[in-house]
């Protein structure tokens, strides 16, 4: 992609439905998390999108959402040219933590050129 655009993400995720979400139990109060916080909603399947390396920061639109339909789409935007690794996290919503226990990651390469005209950054 070239700068100052954005580049369009889409996971498409399924799930097997299994282990089945644990519901939280009655007599348990919950608080909302304060912002910029998420919490263990048991929201479903979620994706949540993330930068893992690259020489600037991304802004991603929708970080964490609710899959429809089998996918997830966010926009990212890039404040440096260079080559991204970007990571999208699937979980299932089953509230069971553990070692590969129900989520599944991957890791997307961007490569972002320097707006037309622009020396990228370079003298």
């Amino acid at each position: 992609m070239t700068m100052p655009g954005a580049a369009a993400l889409t996971a498409n995720v399924t799930d097997d439905g299994l282990p089945k979400p644990r519901k939280p139990r009655e007599d348990q109060k919950v608080e909302p998390p304060p912002p910029g916080v998420f919490a263990d909603l048991n929201e479903g399947l979620t994706v949540e999108w993330s930068k893992y390396r690259g020489p600037g920061n991304v802004t991603f639109e929708n970080p964490r959402q609710s899959v429809v339909d089998g996918k997830a789409a966010t926009r990212a935007t890039f404040s440096a040219p260079g080559e991204y690794l970007l990571q999208v996290v699937a979980d299932d919503g089953s509230r069971i933590r553990g070692y590969h226990c129900c989520w599944t990651n991957a890791l997307i390469k961007v490569t972002v050129k320097p707006a037309p005209g622009s020396t990228g950054g370079q003298p």
